[in-house]
C-alpha cells in the first residue's frame, strides 16, 4: 500500500534460478567500472546496503529532489548504507555542503544507462547482497527516500 503511494516498484520474492546482473528489480547491482569524480575508477561490491541514485545535475526534478535526500543522509539510520551518485550526462554539479560523504560517479559514453535508465532522477535500493529490492524513477520525497533505506537495510537482517 505504501509503495504504491509513493510510486515505488518493489522486488517480488521468490524469483526462480540465479539473477542476472542489470538495474531492473531482483537483478544484481553491476559490478562493472565506473569513473570516479576526480579520477580513478569504482566497482560495485556487495556487503554493505547502497542507495544509488542516477541523476543529470541540470535536471530541475534532481534540484528539487536533492533537498529531501540531504535531509535523509543526515539521519542516524543511515550511517549502515552506502550513497552513490551516477551523473547519467558524464557532467558533474554541485551537490551542496549539506551532503554527507557520498560517491560521485559519472557515465561517461552511457554505458550503464543506455536502455535500462530511461527517466532521471532514478533511484535503487540495493540490498547488502547485490540484489536490487526496489526502484523509484522521477522525484523522491524524503519520506519516500526512507522507505527506499528501509528496504534496502533489511537485508542486514536476514
Amino acid at each position: 500500500m505504501i509503495a504504491a503511494l509513493i510510486g515505488l516498484t518493489l522486488a517480488q520474492d521468490g524469483a526462480s534460478g540465479e539473477p542476472a546482473e542489470g538495474l531492473g528489480l531482483g537483478c544484481l547491482f553491476p559490478t562493472r567500472v565506473i569513473l570516479k569524480e576526480g579520477g580513478g575508477t569504482w566497482r560495485f561490491r556487495a556487503g554493505r546496503p547502497t542507495i544509488v541514485l542516477f541523476v543529470a545535475y541540470w535536471c530541475d526534478t534532481w534540484k528539487d529532489m536533492r533537498a529531501s535526500v540531504a535531509q535523509v543522509q543526515r539521519e542516524p539510520w543511515t550511517s549502515g548504507v552506502d550513497w552513490v551518485v551516477i551523473s547519467t550526462d558524464g557532467r558533474w554539479g554541485e551537490l551542496g555542503q549539506d551532503w554527507k560523504q557520498v560517491l560521485r560517479l559519472k557515465d561517461t559514453g552511457q554505458q550503464w544507462t543506455t536502455g535500462q535508465i530511461t527517466k532521471v532522477p532514478t533511484c535503487l535500493a540495493v540490498a547488502a547482497t547485490g540484489a536490487i529490492v526496489a526502484r523509484q524513477e522521477g522525484t523522491l520525497s524524503a519520506q519516500g527516500m526512507r522507505r527506499v533505506g528501509t528496504l534496502a537495510r533489511q537485508s542486514l537482517r536476514r
